[in-house]
C-alpha cells in the first residue's frame, strides 16, 4: 500500500472578554490531497484487483464558549467536511 498526500493541520485559539464576559473561540481546519494505491489489491493473502483511491479532504470547525454568569455558559459549535464525489 502506497500514501502519497500533502496534508496541512491548523488550529487558533483566542480569549477575550466581552464587557464582564469572558468568551473562548477556537478554529481548526484540517487539508489532504493525496492518493491511496494499492498495487496489490486487498489485504492479507488474498488475490484481489489493485485500487487507486484518491485523498482530497477538507475539515473546519468553530467553536465559541460565552461565560454568562458562575452557572451559565452559552456555546456554539460550527463544523464541515468537504470531500468531493469519486469520478
Amino acid at each position: 500500500m502506497i500514501l502519497n498526500s500533502n496534508q496541512l493541520s491548523a488550529r487558533g485559539d483566542r480569549d477575550f472578554r466581552i464587557g464582564s464576559r469572558t468568551d473562548h473561540l477556537s478554529v481548526s481546519a484540517f487539508y489532504s490531497n493525496g492518493t491511496f494505491t494499492s498495487p496489490g489489491g486487498g489485504s492479507g493473502n488474498s488475490a484481489s484487483q489493485a485500487y487507486y483511491y484518491p485523498l482530497n479532504n477538507k475539515n473546519l470547525a468553530i467553536n465559541d464558549t460565552l461565560v454568562l454568569s458562575s452557572n451559565l455558559i452559552n456555546e456554539l459549535v460550527l463544523g464541515g467536511n468537504y470531500k468531493p464525489a469519486r469520478h
